[in-house]
């Protein structure tokens, strides 16, 4: 029995050894995040997408990051041999995107890990989609959407790859250096309080505006004394409430100069002097029966 044992043991590991050469090697998201901060590629890049073609994307390289590199396996070219274009072969969807998208397209302002194969820059490890290719304020989801893996891409690329030193609590906290730099909650809460100030703002001003839409006119008071009002125009008339300090206050509405006014203000002046006419007849020949 002994001996049968002493034969399987062996036999176990050599079968145990040949499986795992079989099995693929899987990298998880975290093992790809690090090794991508730390310079496990030729070049990070952060372009625009401007056409697509055979061979993958033309990226507009707007701007190439340097990284903290691993002593080992940092690996990345200097920025001054990135191109400031290149066709980029992309492999897989998006790992995060700001505008809430899965499949690159022409137009898009993404951030990329990339190596040199001939001709074509491969994908790397992650591919990303930001709000913009500027590296100071690209971000890589919507305040309201984001999590702690987000923002630590952000922070990495707004520093320019300088921070890389992040530790994650669930989906929520994120540490940098040992301290909390992010908490989903009161990101989120931020964000609503900034929203709402910004929609009053919105308001106010249009409040203002529209305050401040009407002119200036000069027009005599009843009492004699001449005042500034301001006026409000519509389709149809101008409105304007003028008064003294110490008289009445009138209304008064003035119709824009226009053809209806004016055939109104001659069927007005017609029947004006028709009456007068009429009064004068009836008048004179009342006088003439009192003489007879």
């Amino acid at each position: 029995m002994k001996k049968r044992m002493k034969i399987h043991i062996p036999l176990l590991m050599i079968i145990t050894m040949l499986a795992s050469l079989l099995v693929p090697g899987t990298a998880h998201a975290a093992d790809a995040e690090w090794r991508m901060m730390h310079g496990e590629q030729d070049a990070l890049v952060l372009g625009t997408i401007t056409e697509e073609t055979e061979d993958g994307f033309r990226v507009e390289v707007v701007e190439a990051l340097w990284c903290k590199q691993d002593a080992v396996k940092g690996r990345m070219l200097p920025l001054e041999d990135v191109p400031g274009e290149m066709i980029v072969s992309i492999r897989t969807e998006y790992q995060y995107s700001y505008h809430g998208k899965t499949i690159p397209e022409v137009g898009d302002h993404i951030f990329i890990s990339v190596d040199k194969k001939g001709d074509v820059w491969e994908q790397g490890w992650l591919v990303m989609e930001g709000s913009c290719a500027d590296s100071a304020t690209v971000e890589f989801a919507t305040p309201e959407n984001m999590s702690n893996s987000e923002y630590a891409w952000q922070l990495f690329v707004n520093s320019g790859g300088e921070k890389t030193n992040f530790a994650y609590e669930g989906e929520d906290i994120l540490y940098s250096d040992g301290e909390i730099v992010f908490e989903a909650d009161k990101h989120r809460e931020e964000f609503v309080e900034q929203e709402s100030s910004a929609h009053e703002e919105t308001i106010s001003e249009m409040v203002i505006e529209e305050d401040g839409r009407g002119e200036l006119v000069e027009e005599e008071t009843e009492i004699g004394e001449v005042a500034e009002i301001p006026i409000m125009e519509t389709d149809s008339a101008t409105t304007a409430i003028i008064g003294g300090a110490d008289g009445p206050t009138s209304v008064f509405i003035a119709g824009k100069l226009g053809s209806g006014v004016r055939t109104a203000g001659l069927i007005v002046g017609v029947l004006v002097v028709a009456g007068l006419i009429a009064g004068g007849i009836i008048l004179g020949k009342k006088l003439n029966r009192k003489d007879k």
